[in-house]
């Protein structure tokens, strides 16, 4: 297989991870659902179906065929899929340990097909395979081998189109295929619960009502995206199986939708959080930037894309603490924010632009791509947002490759991108950088005050170079709350006039990526008006920071609606949706199961329980009554479940931690010390906080009380704290 662009994963704790993850069975084929290898062997079980009456023979399922995702374990130890293919309906469930593998294949329709299962030796892979009634025996050049045992006897069709070793036979009820073990169906079925019931006890987040839905959605659109790619030799999770397997040539990796990624694994698997920062990270290029995309064959090394590297890396740091991971990251993000300064301020006002840098690309890349280098498009695709309306009044100077409009996007997450290279530098102890991050950012963030923000429609707004101020409004400018720019006045105002302006952004869906009274709204097409997960996150993100809860709360159950609206009718999590009609089907240009989709569940767990990025610790709750309950949440270690009902309760480890009878938000939870908590309990009226586990408390730094032991055990102290915030330590 030709190898046009290795990557070399040269530092030791990436290969580590790399290492541990590359390795049992699980969904690794790009090609098919139904492909299951067994890495590092690179041996494939692929189930295909073929019908009765017309001979029409499925080999590889995509997202058409998908009826319904059930739950997939990230390392491949339980999946669950409902397939349809024209009248023929089937569920195929397995489960692995080690190298034992089972399947079961259950039709559940009633039109007869043949169910295949082929075997191969993928990726040029040497070995030889032979196929016999009931078993199929693999043996790799390494020596290592497999014995395959199926349940019913190969019986094949008249016509046979499989070419691979394969066992054929007419499904008439459960058949079990198993590997390295001889299981009848009532056996494999045994396995696989048991595998099940693992996968939901270790893994899985639980929640009730619509969150658990879409927490579902979350963990089944990431897990089923997740895919090895032999050319580089490393796990990873493309944007979509589809994008991938198709013109892209395997694989194919967007800046900021894998960074994101990243914060979509990160409390329930925090190696592919890292593993797809990381791969993002090391396809830096010699320009400076985290490229826009990256496929097998090529890279942009013209632009890079919206970025947001910095804060998920931040936030990862903030929900588990390895000082390696942040490590391994820091030196590429900060050659990735220096470079927006010194290539992306292309007429010295200090205010950045998007642009597209020509470079000497090479002849075979794809003619759309190439002759788009340089030009207003190319630009328009470093924003992300490839044809927003907001560029539709810009000049793009040929001579300086760039459109002539300082965004309030771009350069407001640039200075939140200072923002979190200062923590994180910090963290590491690189005193330098941190006070470079720090001046550049607030430095930034003076001039994004002095020149961007209007008074008179109280709101950040693009400035054009020839000082004229852009009407057209979209959710980018809503990102300086996200970066923490206005003062709580401005926010408030920016929210009450233009967030909650039914006329602009809010709804039953939101949040539109044009202002609803903009001319191009109503042309529902990609970013001309749609809602995208990124950008609702991106303004929820600022409305958490400001501490207002109650819009916050709102936005995240619209989001959580939007997301289930598809999900539940056809397992959908799409890449954007219709900002009128909740839709994502209405449109070719939105991948069924696009993981940035589901960005909008993610909303709704952070209403739970999240990571303080510029605080300390943990948050927990909303200060909103009824905002769900979720359980196994994996942060700093340790597994917590979150009930937000008529107040608030907090367990650690299956052990009562924190309770408030009333709603409530517990800010900045952290440990002190060996044995020590602080946090702060912030509460719109009278409400009693109980605390358990340990021997004594304080609030707001007066004396330490005792605290008294509960009929089961537990010490526990119970306060009332007053309205507003209260400072709260035990030890």
């Amino acid at each position: 297989m030709p190898n046009p662009r290795k990557i070399e994963v040269s530092r030791m704790n990436e290969k580590q991870l790399q290492k541990k993850l590359k390795q049992g069975w699980n969904t690794w084929d790009v090609r098919s659902l139904t492909s299951h290898v067994f890495l590092p062997d690179n041996f494939a079980l692929r189930f295909a179906v073929m019908d009765a009456a017309t001979r029409t023979y499925v080999a590889d399922f995509g997202w058409p065929e998908v009826e319904r995702f059930g739950p997939h374990a990230i390392d491949g130890s339980y999946t669950c899929i409902d397939l349809k293919t024209g009248a023929h309906s089937l569920r195929i469930e397995t489960a692995a340990d080690g190298r034992k593998f089972a399947a079961l294949v259950t039709p559940k329709s009633q039109e007869p097909f043949y169910l295949h299962i082929e075997a191969s030796l993928l990726w040029g892979t040497q070995g030889s395979i032979k196929a016999g009634p009931r078993a199929i025996e693999a043996r790799a050049a390494s020596g290592t081998r497999h014995a395959v045992s199926v349940s019913a006897k190969h019986d094949p069709p008249p016509s046979d189109p499989s070419v691979q070793p394969h066992i054929a036979l007419p499904m008439t009820g459960p058949v079990a295929v198993c590997c390295n073990a001889s299981l009848s169906v009532a056996q494999a079925h045994k396995f696989i619960a048991g595998r099940r019931e693992a996968y939901f006890a270790t893994e899985a987040l639980h929640a009730d009502g619509n969150l658990g839905d879409g927490l579902h959605a979350l963990q089944a659109t990431v897990a089923w995206n997740t895919i090895y790619d032999p050319i580089t030799d490393r796990i990873m999770t493309p944007v979509s199986r589809m994008w991938a397997r198709g013109n892209c040539g395997g694989f194919v990796l967007f800046e900021w939708d894998n960074f994101f990624l990243g914060l979509l694994a990160s409390t329930w698997s925090k190696e592919v959080a890292y593993a797809n920062v990381l791969d993002m990270l090391g396809e830096i290029v010699p320009e400076g930037h985290v490229p826009n995309y990256v496929t097998p064959q090529t890279v942009s090394r013209d632009r890079s894309e919206p970025p947001v590297g910095a804060y998920c890396v931040l936030k990862l740091w903030q929900a588990h603490r390895d000082v390696w991971f942040i490590r391994e990251c820091f030196d590429r993000l900060v050659q990735w924010n220096r470079f927006w300064f010194e290539k992306r301020d292309h007429n010295n006002s200090g205010l950045l632009e998007w642009g597209s840098d020509p470079y000497p690309f090479k002849t075979t890349e794809a003619e759309w791509l190439t002759k788009n280098i340089g030009r207003r498009q190319g630009a328009m695709w470093e924003s992300g947002l490839d044809n927003s309306p907001m560029w539709d009044d810009a000049v793009f100077n040929e001579e300086l490759h760039c459109l002539e409009l300082k965004d309030v996007g771009l350069n407001s997450l640039v200075a939140l991108d200072c923002q979190c290279l200062a923590a994180l530098a910090a963290a590491l102890g690189k005193d330098d950088i941190a006070r470079e991050m720090f001046e550049k950012g607030h430095a930034l963030q003076e001039r994004i005050e002095k020149m961007l923000w209007d008074p008179k429609s109280n709101l950040y707004l693009n400035r054009h170079w020839d000082g004229k101020l852009s009407p057209r409004i979209s959710p980018c400018n809503f990102y300086p709350l996200t970066a923490g720019i206005p003062d709580p006045e401005r926010a408030r105002k920016m929210i009450d006039e233009h967030l909650l302006n039914p006329k602009e952004f809010w709804g039953t869906y939101v949040i539109p990526s044009i202002a609803r009274n903009d001319k191009a709204y109503k042309d529902q097409q990609y970013w001309r008006g749609r809602i995208w997960g990124p950008m609702n996150f991106i303004v929820f993100e600022g409305l958490r920071r400001y501490d207002l809860d109650d819009v916050a709360g709102k936005f995240a159950q619209k989001s959580l609606d939007l997301l289930l609206k598809e999900w539940r009718a056809k397992s959908h999590v799409h890449e954007n949706y219709n900002a009128t009609t909740g839709e994502g089907c209405d449109v070719k240009s939105s991948d069924a199961n696009y993981h940035w989709g589901a960005l909008l569940a993610h909303i709704a767990l952070e209403q739970l329980i999240d990571v303080e990025p510029f605080g300390e610790g943990l948050r927990f709750g909303c200060g909103i009554a009824n905002a769900g309950r979720v359980e196994n949440v994996q942060l700093l270690g340790h597994r917590y479940s979150v009930i937000s009902d008529g107040g608030l309760n907090v367990a650690e480890d299956g052990k009562p931690l924190l309770a408030t009878d009333k709603p409530a938000a517990i800010r900045n939870f952290h440990r002190v010390g060996k044995n020590g908590v602080a946090f702060e309990v912030s509460a719109k009226s009278r409400t009693r906080l109980t605390i358990f586990g340990h021997e004594r408390c304080r609030v707001h730094g007066g004396k330490f009380h005792a605290m008294a032991v509960d009929d089961s055990g537990y010490t526990v102290s119970a306060w009332f704290v007053p309205k507003g915030v209260t400072r709260v330590e035990a030890e």
